[in-house]
């Protein structure tokens, strides 16, 4: 009799702790490992106690990541900031060099004087300074100061020509951590606008080339259309993307600055899985290795967040993150390794036909 009702009283306790495992706090698995301590051995509260830490570190380290994100947040907002603070005072300076020759014309020519200086004299002068900075190889305070021209002779003919440059600009003048516009996608699910300009996050710089990969999830896609033995060599999303994407979302100019990569085959040393024969590609995926040594110094920049498009398709909100696929292979050769929505890259992988993961294309920019 006396077992029956110690089994019971184990029941009771260990129902009762895993009442408790459930939330994103860690003090109701702490109290859930406090009760199951107290009947080791019995059902599988061992088990249930090494799910409880796991589920602590998990919550302590997504709190980790996310405070990162924010100090990084902050960091990239105070450059911008200091970026904005020295093109006004550029700007600034201009504006004061205007102001003096209108204070000068006003005493000597009238108000005659100063309808031809706000209609000519000034903006030829910033028509000048364009020109100037122009060959002085500063394209976007340029291409700024002729779209404010409007219709002033040629400028918007002017400003049109060197918009390539400018983009060129921003590419050579990007730093790791920060963010460009190159190419466009379908992000907002409005088919009638040719698609929004991709924004890419800068992963690595080598000299005159950066390594980008996609700020947001771009697409909702499996590894492979069928569930068989494959590698990013043979799959159908590297066909996908050296292929649709890589011709709708880069235009003519824009695919010149994109090399092919010889994309080395990373096998899968967890589980001892080979990864295949390298590759060359255009757009690619990272392995697992790169993934841990890109994003190594880029805290929380791993956690994905999917655009309108994808989202719909996926059935995810915009506060939700993302799975999102890696070419390493998985624990076999029929599944694929992806970092899931807390930042953890997962070795094991999903099946290669499972689709639940989004698309994150990478490439390499080169600007010679």
């Amino acid at each position: 009799m006396s077992d029956i009702l110690d089994a019971v009283k184990k029941d009771e306790i260990y129902e009762d702790a895993i009442g408790m495992m459930f939330g994103e706090a860690v003090e109701p698995y702490e109290y859930a490992i406090m009760r199951l301590e107290t009947i080791l051995g019995w059902r599988d509260a061992d088990a249930k106690i090494e799910e409880c830490y796991a589920k602590i570190r998990e919550i302590k380290d997504r709190k980790a990541q996310e405070a990162n994100e924010a100090k990084e947040r902050a960091n990239q907002e105070k450059e911008q900031q200091r970026t904005k603070a020295a093109k006004d005072a550029k700007q600034g300076r201009i504006i004061a060099a205007v102001i003096a020759v209108v204070v000068i014309a006003a005493l000597v020519w009238g108000i005659s004087a100063l309808v031809k200086l706000f209609t000519q004299t000034i903006p030829n002068n910033k028509y000048e300074s364009a020109m100037t900075l122009i060959a002085e190889g500063d394209y976007l305070q340029a291409y700024d100061i002729l779209i404010g021209l409007k219709d002033f002779k040629d400028s918007k003919a002017q400003a049109e020509s060197i918009l390539l440059d400018c983009k060129k600009q921003t590419i050579r003048e990007a730093e790791v951590g920060s963010y460009i516009k190159f190419g466009k996608y379908e992000q907002d699910n409005d088919t009638s606008n040719g698609g929004e300009d991709i924004e890419w996050l800068v992963l690595a710089r080598e000299g005159h080339k950066v390594l980008v990969i996609s700020r947001y999830g771009l697409e909702h896609l499996a590894y492979n259309q069928s569930n068989e033995s494959c590698t990013w060599e043979t799959c159908s999303l590297r066909q996908w993307l050296n292929g649709d994407f890589y011709s709708g979302a880069f235009s003519d100019w824009e695919k010149e600055f994109i090399p092919v990569t010889t994309v080395t085959a990373e096998d899968n040393a967890s589980y001892n899985q080979e990864a295949g024969n390298d590759t060359q590609d255009h757009v690619f995926l990272l392995s697992i290795g790169e993934n841990n040594t890109y994003f190594k110094n880029l805290s929380g920049s791993n956690r994905l967040k999917g655009t309108d498009y994808t989202n719909e398709k996926m059935h995810k909100t915009a506060s939700n993150y993302l799975d999102w696929w890696l070419r390493s292979p998985g624990y076999n050769s029929v599944t694929a390794a992806f970092v899931n929505g807390s930042g953890g890259v997962k070795t094991a992988g999903y099946g290669v036909d499972d689709k639940f993961c989004a698309v994150r294309p990478a490439m390499w920019i080169e600007m010679e």
